[in-house]
């Protein structure tokens, strides 16, 4: 087996070479996923690093293979529709790898005198293994050159277009002031009761799926069925009940038939049976060790259980817990969350005021609040001719920036969010 994954390793860790050397706008992405020691390969490894120090620096391409002893034209060009979803592959073959090799180590090495010993030291080379729980550097030069990686990437970004830190959320106006969803960030989506929490975390979920990323839902309001059909309302712009029934027209059926043909061929897990917010958490890590996870999405943290823990409890505990995940697996989460009665009616709203306790607002990055700027008849009236009603997007808590008011608009009907105000 171990023979085969090597041959497969090498002939991917070609490819992947071939793609990005001839086209360094897709690089970046590549780069995010992998590093040098997710090649097994002694000449891929240095062609992986050639280009990856050409495509930083801007510097000649040529000249970076010529100094590491290669021949340029020995990668031919290949062209991959999706180079990143060959990345995932090359770095769970590079895990898996990596974990035969563990195994191997550890064969025979256990009796019944060193057991307990034995489990703690396994458990930590098998987290450094799947890059999870690597040890922390602390020295000021390792930092140093983590943060200069950073710059080179959010340079070439730049240079392709990207002038976002982050992942686009599909909003401009929220991607300018908090730079996009950025790794490891835990947010905050508050509001009252139908203000529409759940569909603009799933507006956030379609744009991130048309990026190429990878999103894992974890639902306990509603079915992962029903989390399907909205998605599928939202590509489609249509009522996701509507498509359920099928009782459409030719336009509508040709519709929801090309929304679901989307959704199908996008990298989406949703979870409808977890509410354990432990075996979340170990979800979360299971996850991101079988393959890339870009966002995780919590819906939402009011549903959360505990078997020990009372309410206040659980949601300062598992903020907390989210916040630690994010910076660990470095994936930003999203999670849902309501607002108190009494905030609700406070005319003070840049208090954000999430039900439960206020750990979850203190333990997030970004902290969005969605308050109804209409009187209830109104709200009522352009519901019922499904007319967009409005909705300001307060940004109560940014850690790393600005806070402030976004006007945008929710079409109920349709589960889609617009930017700015329905005149």
């Amino acid at each position: 087996m171990i023979l085969k994954l090597r041959e497969k390793s090498k002939e991917i860790e070609h490819k992947i070479i071939s793609h990005i050397a001839n086209r360094a706008k897709d690089a970046v992405s590549v780069f995010s996923i992998l590093n040098e020691d997710d090649f097994s390969d002694v000449k891929n490894k240095k062609a992986f690093i050639a280009v990856k120090e050409s495509v930083l620096k801007e510097e000649d391409i040529y000249s970076k293979f010529e100094d590491a002893g290669l021949l340029f034209s020995d990668f031919v060009n290949v062209d991959f529709s999706d180079v990143t979803h060959k990345a995932r592959t090359l770095k769970r073959i590079s895990t898996a790898l990596k974990l035969n090799k563990l195994i191997e180590r550890w064969t025979n090495r256990i009796d019944n005198t060193n057991i307990d010993e034995s489990i703690s030291n396994f458990t930590r080379e098998f987290s450094q293994s799947t890059g999870l729980c690597e040890r922390e550097r602390t020295d000021i030069k390792s930092i140093i050159a983590d943060y200069e990686k950073d710059q080179e990437l959010y340079a070439e970004k730049y240079r392709n277009g990207d002038k976002l830190l982050g992942l686009s959320t599909g909003f401009g106006k929220i991607d300018n002031v908090i730079d996009g969803i950025r790794s490891g960030h835990f947010w905050v989506i508050g509001g009252y009761n139908n203000t529409g929490k759940t569909f603009l975390a799933l507006n956030i979920v379609v744009s991130l799926l048309n990026q190429g990323k990878r999103v894992v839902i974890y639902s306990m309001e509603m079915s992962k069925k029903d989390l399907a059909g909205r998605l599928m309302g939202i590509l489609a712009d249509m009522n996701s009940a509507k498509i359920l029934k099928g009782i459409l027209t030719s336009e509508e059926s040709e519709k929801q038939m090309k929304a679901k043909g989307i959704l199908w061929e996008k990298n989406l897990n949703i979870y409808q049976d977890l509410d354990d917010y432990e075996q979340i958490k170990l979800s979360m890590y299971e996850e991101s060790m079988k393959e890339l996870v870009d966002c995780f999405v919590i819906d939402y943290m009011q549903l959360l259980k505990s078997t020990n823990l009372n309410e206040y409890q659980l949601m300062t505990m598992a903020s907390s817990e989210f916040q630690s995940i994010g910076r660990k697996t470095g994936v930003p989460i999203i999670a849902l969350s309501q607002i108190s009665n009494e905030v609700a009616k406070n005319a003070d709203r840049s208090v954000g005021g999430y039900k439960g306790s206020g750990g979850i607002e203190a333990s997030s990055d970004i902290a969005l609040k969605l308050v109804q700027t209409e009187e209830l008849k109104t709200v009522q009236e352009k519901q019922k001719n499904h007319v967009p009603i409005n909705i300001d997007c307060i940004i109560t808590k940014n850690r790393h920036g600005i806070k402030g008011l976004i006007p945008m608009s929710f079409e109920g009907y349709t589960g889609i969010f617009y930017e700015g105000y329905e005149t």
